[in-house]
Order: C-alpha cells, then structure tokens, then sequence
C-alpha cells in the first residue's frame, strides 16, 4: 500500500516559548491514509486494487487551540528533541516539554484505486477527495471524505459519448500529393514532420486519430527527417484477419525499432507481450500473429530497447473500423467512475491573520448532483425558483444576527452572480483519447468543478461521544460546473474578511495531451484546444459559514447553531457565484448566424435583444459582436468565407478585436491581496491578479530562423522554403479586478471592478 506521509518538526510548539539552547525537535511522519475505510465498489478489481495517495497539501490555522487528538481526547502533546525520538507507535517518554495547546493544521489529498493508462501519465480514477486535521501537531490526524464520489457514476460511455466529426481541411494544406485517383493536400514542410507541428493533428507519432488520417497509410514513411528514438518503434499497421471461425491473425508492421534488435508486440491496455520479432537493419518490423479464434488485443505498442512506442487501435480488415469484441481494460469503465483527480485548498488566514474557515476545491469526473448554482439561473428551462427567491430575498435583506449585510439593490435581473450568462450548464462532454493518439486510455467523460466549506468551532461536537475542546464541520460538496467543458489547473485562494476565489481553465473538446517526448510527458494541461479559457468563481466570507437550516431548508442558519445530529454534513444556503468567464476564447456568432448544434446562444453573447428578453448589456458586459469582419477559410483549392465577430473588448461603443476562436489559454495562476474598502482598518476585499498564457492560434504570419544574426527571426513567403512555417507559441497575460460582491452591477463604470473585467482579453505581460 502506498501511504501518505507529511512530516513536521515538533518544535512548531516552540512559537509559544522557547530557549536559545533547544535542540532539534523529533521527527513526526504520521500517516493519514492508514486508517482510511474504502468505499465498496461493484467491482471486485477495484476492490482488490491496492488504494493510493496524491496531490497532498497542507495549511495551517493561524492561532492556538486546546491540544486535542483525533479521538476527541483533550489532552497535552509532549515533546522529546532529535536524540530522544521515540519508535513508531511509541509515546515520547522522556519530554523536553509538554504544551497544552496546538496550532490546527488541515490537510487535503485524494486517495483510492488508480489504474494507470499504459504509456501516459493518465489513469482511470476511483480516488476520494479527502480532508485530515490535527489539532495536536501532526501526532494524530481525522480523516473526512468530502467528495464521496468514486463509487457514483454520471456518464455512461456506450450510450452519452458522442463521437467527433471529420476535422476540416486545414486552410493551409495547399500541396497535392499523389494523382487524380487518390492523394491528398499537405501543409508547406510535410517533409520535416516533426519539425513543422504534424503531430499537433496527426497524433503523437503520425499515426493519425478519428478525425485525421495516419500519415503511413498514404506513402509510408518517407519524410526527410527521421522520427526521434524517444518515439520509440511505431506499429503503422495493425490488422485483424478473420480467414475464417478457427482462423484469425493479427498483421503487425512499424517502424523506428532499433536496428536488429528483438521488438516486442503488446496489448496497449495491459501490457501483456503478445509476441516477439526482429527488426530490420533499417528498424522496420513485421508479425503475422495467430490468434486461432481468440479475440484480439483492442490496442498494441511496440517496445524496444526497453523504448515503448505509443498504442495504435486494432482495425478489423472487414470493416475498416477498431474491432468491437476485443481484450482490453481490466476493470468495467462502461458507467465511468466519477473518481476525483486533484485537489486544492486554502485558509483564510496566516500566522498574522487568524481565520478559521478552510475551501477545497477539486475535479471529479461525477457531474451530477451538488446543488449547483446556475440551477437557480432564470436561463434554466425549469429554474429552482423557491431556492432562488430564498437567497435572493436573504441577499438583499441581510440579517444583523447572522452579521450579513444587505444590497438591496441585489436581484437576478442585474446582477450575475446567480445567473448563468456564460453558458455553464449543459450535458456532460467527453472525450476520446484515440482521436488525440492515444487509444489505450479510450472514452473519458469531462470533470467538473466541486467545493466543500470546512469552519473550525469552539466545543463539543454533537456526531461524537467524547467531550472535546474544538471540532470541524465540513459541509456537503457543491457543483460549480456541468461537465459541458473539461476543467482542469484549479486553484483557491483566501484573505480574511474578504472570501475566496477560484479560478480554472476549460477546454470544450477535453483534456489535451502534448507532445512531450516519451510516455508520461504532456499531460498538464498545457497544451490545450483552441476556445479553452479561464473561469472564476468566489464566495464572500460573510456569507461562507451559512448553511440551510435542518428545518427548512430557504432558511438560513448560522453552521455553529445548525443541528448536526440531523444531516450530518450541512448544505450550504448561499452559494458560490454562477462562474464566469475571464477571457475570451470561446467565440459568439454573429446575430443572422445559427448556433452550431443548435439551440440559444449563451446569454453574454446577446448584447441587445431587442425585447424584454435580458441581454448581456442589462447586466454591463461588453459587446462581443458589435460588428462582424469576413475572413476566408478552407483549403486555398475550395475556399470559403466565413463571418465572425468583433467585439468591442473596451467598452468605447467601438469594434476593436476579431475573435476567430483558434487560441486557447492554459495553466491560470492567482493570487489574492487584501486591502481596507473604508478606511475603517479592516480588510473588506482582495484583488484578484490571475497570469495565464494564451497560444496565437498559428498566426498569419510566416517566418524563417533568424538568418542575419539580429536576434530576430526573418519574414518569408509561404512556400519559400522547408523552413518558412507560421508563428506560433504563447503570449502571457494577466487580468486584475476587485473580486466582487453578489452585486455586480454595481461595478459597471468602474474598471478595476469585476463585471467590466470579465470576457477580457486581458493585459499582455511580453512583447
């Protein structure tokens, strides 16, 4: 079993006295997984698979609690120096000191069965977002599963996937290769591969995917650069022959292998070697493999000189399609686990600031339940109105006893903060990796954003029988998100007084892997599909300890007088804000224009309806189409035009920035400050400064190395040469705003404030 360790120094306890002559304290290594009671999964696999731990932080409450352990004893924790370290399971016997009290410490992890992916650094989650605190220094730790989502499923893959259509010729691919009868157009520098960026569509080792064919199936490999080793050997066909009901064969050839060397043949999936060749003297390999009626691998690698080389689908001869009946995964995937993957937290205070409330934050690919917020949202076909108008009503009012103060200006009319303006309600997504070039890891569903709200409160706590100083109250999960993109690089942040925030990226077509070389590599994020952008969530602090009375739950209660022997865990009342778009990727349609798909365009995209109809103007974002521009698209041989809009991204009634929605920002890293909103000498709000980079969308620009030795690269024609190819990269940017209050009309006019930042492109960091 692989267990969870965090260490900490004793000596914390010295903060409240010490002596010049101390010694080092003892080492603690506590585990906090240990203990951990598994779910029970209707898998027996799953059950058997040994549990595992990831993603583990830790924060520290900044002030002192009665030493407690985590059975609820009160009770001194004592103390022995570096020399004196007692054995594992053993009390310190000989003290240098005892202290009565304890800073608390929370930790967060995620813990369950993983069953990796081969050759990636994906798996297959049945992992539990978990909290641990220690009111005793790290000695003992109580455990909570706050997602409680790995044995639920949202997501069926035989029956919610939808496959991915024909990718469009890019407008690039102007060079024909072969003749009349078959061929294809090429982009400029098909000869160099891997140099040019092929592999950005044709899949990580050219073997094409769903939407793009294999570039061996055409000429072989016979591009002038040769493919890195680190690719290692590349199978470009694998054939199921079925001759006839006892004779059946598996048609292996690759590439890329070492030089006579003995390549083995895999099942992509488990790994199991299914037979073994030589390669050639020029790398190449080919096996005719019997499988006498038995059914075939669904994927196979190649591995040699200890290099495994990236899966490819079986295609049955017959159909020309992956075979259906096939040896593959070892655990059941149809009803897709909603299992968590990552996991964020922060406090809402430091070693100068005492804040006793703690947000968690995680990814789960379980979309369903959670009380999300847009269910409120009067965009909702069948919105929950009694929630809404309770919550509203409470907003607005505020309650004295409860230290809530009310914005009667508040409602749903003018203010975002429950209404789903940027479309994130919607149907789970998924993916299918094959399409990216990696078949091994199949159909995945998108993950959705979830949080859970700890307080930390003076007392007993009424669920246990001892009689303890201080306990913690975790709430029950909240959805922010439906699973209509896939999230991922969430973050959390907290200032005392003011609240916390979160922010994350989404991308529509799912998880992109990169191109990093060798198994494992790219799979952050970084790389992602064009529209993918940066979201932001927030909760005000004044509002974070209410919970739904156990009596009614359109009543509001403080979480200290809430009655836990009745739910257990709390629901929270006021929500998280409706999350809402930060940049602008993802791209709106010009008025005469009918939405892709179908259905209503998202609500910030209708700057004037026209009618009583709410519209992006009445809640003061900017228009994303107050003119259109016309662009060509297609292959230069059959070109199209295409009308996209422009958008006025600064608010001056003039259209200033063409969204062709074909960049993508990744990887969003915030921070949040405090500052005093009255000059009372009290924190009320924070700023909000979130970085992220942007890729440009493979510019219209083309370019060679630089030549003349100026540090520049030098402007060519397309065609000029093999070297000549677009600009590409990332550009840097930031956006900075008040993090904002239910009332976010309030700020139109303003521009520090957070409706005037939302949908930005942002400020640009580089040149």
């Amino acid at each position: 079993m692989t267990f969870l360790r965090v260490t900490f120094a004793a000596a914390l306890g010295a903060l409240i006295c010490f002596s010049a002559s101390a010694d080092d304290g003892a080492i603690t290594n506590k585990s906090m997984s240990r203990t951990i009671q598994e779910p029970t999964f209707a898998q027996e696999i799953v059950n058997n698979a040994i549990p595992e731990d990831e993603h583990a932080f830790t924060d520290m409450m900044g002030f002192y609690v009665p030493a407690q352990a985590a059975s609820g004893l009160v009770g001194p924790i004592a103390y022995c120096d570096i020399d004196n370290t007692p054995a594992p399971g053993e009390d310190c016997a000989n003290a240098v000191e005892e202290l009565e009290v304890a800073k608390p410490l929370v930790n967060v992890f995620i813990h369950g069965p993983l069953f990796e992916v081969d050759g990636t650094a994906f798996g297959h989650s049945f992992m539990d977002t978990y909290a641990a605190v220690s009111l005793d220094d790290g000695e003992t730790w109580k455990q909570t599963n706050l997602s409680n989502s790995a044995v639920e499923s949202s997501f069926n893959i035989e029956t919610d996937h939808v496959p991915g259509g024909q990718d469009p010729l890019p407008a690039d691919h102007t060079i024909f290769l072969g003749n009349q009868n078959k061929g294809a157009f090429h982009a400029p520098g098909f000869e160099f591969p891997y140099t040019n960026e092929c592999t950005e569509c044709h899949g990580s080792a050219l073997q094409g995917t769903a939407q793009t064919p294999s570039c061996y199936s055409c000429h072989g490999d016979v591009w002038e650069e040769q493919t890195p080793l680190e690719f290692g050997p590349i199978i470009t066909t694998a054939n199921y022959v079925v001759q006839n009901k006892n004779k059946t064969v598996l048609e292996i050839i690759g590439v890329n292998a070492l030089r006579l060397s003995e390549v083995f043949i895999r099942n992509g999936v488990t790994g199991e070697v299914i037979d073994s060749t030589k390669a050639q003297g020029n790398g190449g390999f080919r096996v005719n493999i019997r499988l006498d009626g038995t059914e075939p691998p669904c994927t196979v690698a190649a591995e040699s000189n200890d290099e495994l080389g990236p899966a490819v689908s079986v295609i049955d001869e017959a159909t020309g399609e992956p075979v259906e009946e096939c040896v593959g995964a070892e655990v059941d995937l149809a009803d897709y686990p909603g299992g968590t993957y990552n996991v964020f937290h922060a406090v809402n205070g430091n070693k100068v600031v005492a804040g006793n409330k703690v947000l968690v934050a995680w990814p789960s690919r379980f979309c369903s339940q959670g009380q999300p917020a847009y269910t409120m949202s009067p965009t909702q076909e069948e919105p929950d109105t009694e929630r809404a108008a309770a919550v509203v009503s409470f907003i607005q009012n505020g309650d004295a006893d409860l230290g809530v103060t009310g914005l009667p200006d508040f409602n749903q009319e003018d203010d975002l903060y429950l209404v789903d303006a940027f479309g994130v309600a919607g149907s789970q997504g998924s993916i299918d990796f094959a399409d990216e070039g990696y078949p091994q890891a199949g159909v995945v569903p998108f993950g959705c954003v979830w949080t859970a709200r700890g307080v930390l409160l003076p007392g007993n706590d009424p669920r246990t029988t001892e009689d303890e100083a201080t306990h913690i109250v975790w709430t029950n999960a909240e959805r922010l998100t439906s699973g209509r993109r896939d999230v991922n690089r969430i973050e959390v942040h907290a200032v005392k007084g003011a609240g916390f925030v979160v922010t994350w990226q989404e991308d529509p077509e799912g998880l992109r892997p990169g191109q990093g070389l060798g198994p494992g590599e790219g799979w952050s994020g970084a790389v992602a599909h064009p529209r993918t952008d940066a979201w932001y969530s927030f909760i005000n602090e004044e509002y974070f300890d209410l919970v739904e009375s156990s009596e009614d739950s359109t009543v509001p209660v403080s979480i200290l007088d809430h009655d836990l022997t009745v739910s257990g865990r709390p629901q929270v009342f006021v929500p998280m804000a409706v999350p809402m778009r930060l940049s602008n990727n993802d791209k709106c349609n010009p008025p005469d224009q009918v939405t892709p798909g179908g259905g209503e365009e998202d609500l910030y995209c209708i700057f004037d309806s026209g009618d009583d109809t709410a519209d992006a103007a009445d809640y003061g974002l900017k228009d994303q189409c107050a003119d259109t521009v016309t662009i060509q698209t297609g292959n230069e041989n059959n070109p199209q035009e295409t009308e996209i809009c422009v958008a006025d991204s600064d608010g001056d009634d003039t259209p200033d920035l063409p969204n062709r929605a074909n960049t993508a920002l990744t990887r969003p890293r915030t921070s949040l400050q405090g500052y005093d909103a009255d000059a009372d000498g009290v924190t009320e709000s924070a700023w909000v400064i979130v970085a992220a980079e942007e890729s440009k969308g493979l510019g219209k620009f083309f370019f060679e190395p630089d030549s003349d030795g100026d540090g520049f690269a030098e402007p060519c024609e397309e065609g000029s040469s093999l070297t000549c190819t677009e600009e590409i990269g990332k550009n840097q940017w930031y956006f900075s705003f008040d993090m904002g209050t239910p009332d976010t009309s309030a700020g139109i006019g303003n521009p520090n404030s957070l409706v005037e930042n939302l949908v930005s492109q942002g400020n640009m960091l580089n040149q």
